[in-house]
């Protein structure tokens, strides 16, 4: 991998931009606050007693989602926001069959400022029926979507990433490159083509997701709906409150196909959440997205590493979609580099990248306003 320039405009101008630094704020320093935004939406006169917090179940729910999924839903917020449990409302549990029970749980038990817990709602009737369509062909697929990052960033902000992935680095276009790879077996490319500076989403994750070219005459089918009838489970893992990668609301020949199990509910908490384009808060904000503790991709990875362990016999398709790319600075994606890099090493520790095929591709560069924009 080649690492960019050192004297480049945006490595010079980058340690001023990293509102970390700055502040000094980390995930570990938990502010009391967090906890009551959560507990005041319940509408518990004494939310002091609320113990566990847990957020809907959105898949199957499109009805109650007004409209087509979009990225910044205000329809999903309202959803997650009217149907958060009190885990321990026993009456609230028992309307819930076992699938529509809260999968990620906010624990005050045993931390007065939260911790998420996740399990996983194992369909083991799914699994069976999916099994019966699997064919010959790659067990499972893990696509990595990294927002708003350019490949040349992507090196930046994820050295620890870039040095685990170059030990199966075999090739740079079609020249071998590593001969001395750490395992035979695995091999990894680098596709040098083209790319976009500024904003493409529609252009590039049209194609990636529907396998054709981006039109507003043409039918678009999201290839979930293929990867479902070829005998996949599949998961779709965000970091923001949405269910896809672009507001699709006004698409109307794009056809949202729903995933099988979803992260998304947890990224719409108030404490992470801002509707809009906010310079300082919310998932477009300069600051880390900091949720009980942890940077909230961390979760999101959580789930996926409990995804993929509950389903281990069946081939699964799993999407994790990386958003701290669209921000300001272009400083706040690096923080979860080590994050990253750990769930790519889990996986290959325990041998769960066999037969997997790993994509990590973005839609566009650095596109928001800010230092770079201008």
């Amino acid at each position: 991998m080649k690492i960019p320039k050192s004297k480049c405009l945006i490595n010079i101008v980058r340690p001023f931009l990293d509102a970390t630094k700055f502040t000094g704020i980390n995930c570990e320093k938990r502010q009391e606050k967090e906890k009551y935004l959560l507990k005041n939406l319940l509408n518990i006169t004494n939310n002091t007693s609320i113990k566990r917090i847990g957020y809907p179940v959105t898949i199957g729910k499109e009805p109650e989602i007004v409209g087509k999924p979009a990225m910044y839903s205000n329809s999903l917020l309202q959803f997650v926001k009217n149907n958060l449990i009190n885990m321990d409302n026993q009456e609230q549990l028992n309307k819930l069959d076992e699938y529509q029970k809260p999968e990620v749980i906010v624990d005050f038990t045993e931390n007065p400022y939260g911790k998420i817990k996740i399990n996983i709602n194992y369909r083991e009737n799914l699994a069976k029926e999916r099994k019966l369509k699997q064919k010959n062909d790659t067990k499972n697929v893990l696509f990595i979507y990294m927002d708003n990052l350019s490949r040349n960033h992507f090196y930046r902000q994820y050295p620890l990433t870039c040095k685990f992935l170059e030990k199966f680095l075999s090739y740079e276009g079609f020249i071998p490159k590593n001969k001395n790879i750490s395992n035979k077996k695995y091999h990894g490319f680098e596709f040098l083509k083209y790319y976009k500076f500024d904003g493409a989403t529609l252009l590039n994750a049209i194609p990636m997701f529907s396998g054709v070219n981006f039109s507003p005459n043409v039918n678009m089918v999201s290839i979930i709906r293929d990867f479902k009838n070829n005998g996949y489970i599949t998961a779709n893992i965000q970091d923001i409150c949405h269910k896809e990668l672009m507001d699709i609301d006004p698409l109307e020949k794009y056809i949202y196909i729903e995933f099988d199990h979803e992260f998304a509910a947890s990224n719409c908490d108030p404490n992470i959440y801002t509707f809009g384009y906010s310079f300082s808060g919310g998932e477009n904000g300069i600051f880390r997205k900091c949720q009980y503790g942890k940077e909230s991709f961390e979760h999101a990875l959580e789930y996926a590493k409990k995804f993929w362990k509950s389903y281990k016999d069946n081939k699964k398709f799993v999407r994790i979609v990386n958003t701290y790319g669209h921000e300001y600075s272009g400083e706040k994606s690096k923080y979860t580099d080590k994050p990253l890099r750990d769930f790519l090493n889990y996986l290959y520790e325990n041998n769960q990248l066999n037969d997997t095929t790993v994509f990590i591709a973005g839609d566009h560069g650095f596109a928001l306003m800010g230092v770079y924009k201008i």
